[in-house]
């Protein structure tokens, strides 16, 4: 597709930043770093220019319909086109969205299968079911409630550009995130100390020189040594208001105090686009293996200033920062070879609009890998900005225990194995959308020289004022002087053309045609929702992981009970668990899902004589495929089921003593444990049934007896008939 820059075809700085002094870990970020990642971004926007930005562009326009000279209504004018209109003044200028329609019937497949999907959970190296099974419900806390809006909405962004763009895929970063807010508190001297004590011990600060700042407030002559040591406790303060409370505390002996506390701690999940937020080298294949992923944030200045506080940025940088409002390191520009020789002059052209970044600040984070002086791999990181010769911090060790890139990449085709080489369904649909726009636009400007003709009239009387509408008027000298022009017939071949047209589109994308195999649809859309779950499957996994590492032992408890144990090791993190997400897209066809609950009810039921079955499984399956919301509702474990029965039957026996006969029910129960239920009880306590009256006696006869009917029928289809008369005449 396109040719790759390779590393022999670029010299790179000698320290070109692939490996790291002694142990590695955080350190300095050198010149040397910044020269080497900028060198990257040169090489990532000349690969792009060669034909990328062309690609997204003329893809977006598609999807989007846009082109020059449109108008409101949809017709062509000379006002809007600046030329007069072919074939008349209001022709038809349509928005036909086929690539739009295409890339959502998908997108909303996707969503369906990612919310419907069946989780599996296993242990990789041992056989603790019952620890997979929290894994499990864990996992399932995390889509339905901790994540489940931010990953729907993450996930909606990703399937459309993985659908939608050129080149045509997504990726999905996953992270641990916290987030710091502040509360003021009214504090006194003696909540001062305490509060200064645990601020300290947060900074890796002595407790005793921090709570030296208590005895300067009394001095006015120290207030300010006093602010620099409640500020370096909290650093969140500014010196005004470091002194403002080392004042009140002096005067009024309490004080107004910012306290930080923790407003979110917990995964985070963000869609990031390519050549927008996400940038990768055009030889990148697996996305894991790149040579490094570039991010990129718009901040407004207060964002800016406010990283000084939560993310350590050096105030120096973010004061380097604010001198390049709206500049890019990654313009978006086409390059075009001028024709002739391949070494002539290169044009570029910007298509950013002038006001698209104003109060914008870029700033771009860079992850890579790197080894150590022992040879031990690492991703680092590092935040800087493309005209900034200092960086926001320190490179950083990413502390992420599972060791790959917080980034997980979802890539609609597998045409080479290049990231970059996916094409999108605007890109592919381009000819046909246009093609069938003229052929829509066609019959609608017939539509309408045949609804109202042009009108032939008397050379000689050209100028002739005539009024088109009802019931209006139209004076002639002569009889059939004035008459409509008969237009033309409308082609033959159109419809056949139409339709040809369609059923191309339909073939080419896995649309249902009355005309193609439904196995074309079914396999076509299978193959998506496949390709889509495992790359969710890498994500949630990632999910998972970073909760092993990250999430307090009492907050796992909250959501899979008491005494499960987290296994934090990095071996555990990478290898202990196995996910699986998988979705049968038949399931969103309701007829079929009937046809397929009978075949199992009336051919594979019948024919599993070894009980091999877990029909509670298969009804759990079948209930979750038609309405997964409904099935988390009412569906519940195996075990938690015939604990229930066990107790009701009991019940049930309970009342029989008592002279009340319990309703015999011809579905929905569980015959066979109930049965062996009341065998339990009689077998335990003889004298229960010796003390019934007669009547309770006739009543629990005439239970056992249903009992035992029913569990004879299950094998067979049901027969409306409990099998067995009321003792008491009692009718359900």
């Amino acid at each position: 597709m396109y040719r790759k820059t390779t590393d022999d075809e670029q010299e790179r700085p000698r320290n070109a930043g692939y490996r790291v002094k002694g142990p590695g870990g955080t350190a300095k970020a050198t010149p040397a770093d910044l020269t080497w990642i900028k060198q990257e971004i040169q090489e990532i926007n000349s690969d792009a220019g060669k034909g990328i930005w062309r690609r997204r562009e003329w893809a977006d326009n598609i999807r989007y319909c846009r082109w020059d000279g449109q108008s409101e209504d949809g017709l062509k004018h000379e006002e809007s086109l600046g030329e007069k209109p072919f074939p008349f003044e209001g022709a038809s200028d349509t928005r036909l969205r086929l690539a739009d329609m295409v890339v959502q019937e998908r997108v909303r497949v996707l969503m369906a299968a990612q919310k419907r999907g069946m989780l599996s959970v296993t242990q990789v190296e041992a056989s603790d079911a019952a620890k997979a099974a929290q894994i499990k419900k864990l996992m399932k806390w995390l889509m339905g409630s901790k994540l489940r809006k931010q990953l729907r909405r993450a996930s909606k962004a990703v399937a459309n550009y993985q659908e939608g763009d050129s080149p045509a895929v997504g990726f999905m970063g996953v992270f641990w995130h916290r987030e710091a807010a502040l509360e003021n508190q009214t504090v006194t001297l003696e909540g001062m100390q305490q509060l200064i004590g645990q601020l300290a011990e947060a900074q890796e600060i002595d407790p005793a020189d921090a709570l030296a700042a208590l005895d300067m407030i009394q001095d006015p002559d120290q207030e300010e040594l006093a602010a620099r040591l409640f500020q370096a406790v909290a650093p969140h303060l500014n010196e005004k208001r470091a002194r403002q409370i080392a004042r009140d505390l002096r005067e009024k002996q309490t004080a107004d105090f910012p306290v930080p506390y923790v407003a979110y701690d917990g995964p985070r999940v963000q869609a990031f686009r390519l050549f927008d937020d996400i940038f990768v080298p055009s030889n990148s294949r697996d996305l894991q293996a790149a040579r490094m992923i570039l991010t990129r944030e718009w901040l407004t200045e207060p964002m800016l200033r406010e990283r000084i506080v939560s993310h350590g940025w050096s105030e120096a940088f973010v004061a380097g920062v604010l001198k390049h409002e709206g500049k890019t390191s990654f313009p978006s520009r086409s390059d075009d070879q001028v024709e002739g020789d391949y070494s002539a002059e290169v044009r570029s052209h910007r298509r950013e609009d002038a006001g698209q970044y104003a109060g914008l600040y870029e700033v771009l984070t860079a992850y890579w890998r790197a080894t150590n002086d022992d040879n031990i791999p690492g991703i680092y990181m590092l935040t800087f900005h493309g005209q900034c010769e200092e960086a926001a911090k320190a490179k950083e060790l990413l502390g992420y225990r599972h060791g790959k890139y917080p980034f997980v990449a979802f890539q609609r085709e597998t045409l080479t194995d290049y990231l970059w080489d996916s094409r999108g369904w605007p890109e592919l649909l381009m000819v046909d959308q246009q093609e069938q726009k003229r052929q829509k636009d066609a019959r609608q400007d017939h539509a309408q020289l045949a609804t109202i003709p042009p009108i032939k009239v008397p050379w000689r009387r050209g100028h002739l004022g005539l009024v088109i509408g009802p019931m209006e008027q139209i004076k002639e000298r002569r009889p059939g002087e004035i008459e409509w022009m008969k237009p033309p017939d409308e082609p033959k071949s159109a419809k056949e053309y139409a339709r040809d047209s369609e059923r191309y589109v339909n073939q080419l994308t896995g649309r249902p045609d009355v005309e193609l195999a439904a196995q074309e649809h079914i396999l076509a859309m299978q193959d998506l929702v496949d390709d889509w779950l495992e790359n969710m499957t890498g994500v949630l996994s990632m999910v998972v992981q970073l909760i092993m590492q990250y999430m307090p032992e009492d907050e796992v408890a909250r959501v899979v009970g008491e005494g499960f144990e987290m296994d934090r090791s990095t071996k555990d993190i990478q290898n202990l668990y196995d996910f699986e997400l998988a979705f049968d897209v038949t399931s969103l066809d309701m007829e079929q899902m009937v046809k397929k609950a009978q075949l199992w009810q009336q051919m594979l039921l019948p024919m599993d004589r070894h009980a091999t079955v877990r029909t509670d499984r298969l009804v759990a399956w079948m209930a979750r495929s038609m309405d997964p919301t409904l099935a988390d509702e009412v569906i519940e474990p195996v075990e938690t089921a015939d604990q229930r029965e066990a107790a009701d039957e009991e019940m049930n026996f309970v009342k029989i003593k008592a002279g009340i006969e319990p309703q015999m029910a011809e579905m929905n129960e569980n015959w066979p444990l109930r049965l062996q239920t009341l065998e339990r009880i009689v077998q335990a306590n003889p004298n229960a049934i010796e003390d019934m009256s007669d009547t309770s006696k006739a009543m629990l006869e005439a239970r056992v007896k249903h009992l035992q009917f029913m569990t004879q029928q299950i094998q067979n289809a049901s027969t409306g008939r409990v099998g067995a008369e009321y003792a008491t005449g009692m009718r359900g």
